[in-house]
C-alpha cells in the first residue's frame, strides 16, 4: 500500500482527508509531503523510506513505528535523530 499525499496549496482541488488509523500499516516509500496527520495512529507502522516533509504530525501516536531513511517533517533524516522523526514536528 503506497499513499501519495501532497499539499493542496496552489491547486484547484483539495487533498482528500487521510485515514486516521494507520497502525501496523506498511507505508514504506509513501509520500506524505504537506499532509495533515494530526492525531493519526501510526503506532507500529513501517515508515521506512517515507517522506513526511512539511507534514503535520501533532498529537500523532508513533509508538513502535519503524523509521529508516525517513524524511522527517522538518526536512531532516530520521538517522539524524537516532532512527526516529519524533520531536521534528
Amino acid at each position: 500500500m503506497i499513499f501519495v499525499m501532497r499539499s493542496s496549496r496552489g491547486s484547484a482541488s483539495p487533498t482528500p482527508p487521510l485515514p486516521r488509523r494507520l497502525s501496523h500499516a506498511a507505508l514504506t516509500g509513501s509520500c506524505f509531503v504537506g499532509a495533515d496527520l494530526q492525531g493519526a495512529d501510526l503506532s507500529d507502522a513501517v515508515l521506512s523510506h517515507a517522506d513526511f516533509q512539511g507534514a503535520n504530525l501533532e498529537g500523532a501516536n508513533v509508538d513502535g513505528a519503524l523509521w529508516y531513511r525517513t524524511v522527517c517533517p522538518d526536512g531532516s533524516m530520521s538517522e539524524e535523530h537516532g532512527g526516529t522523526c519524533e520531536g521534528t514536528w
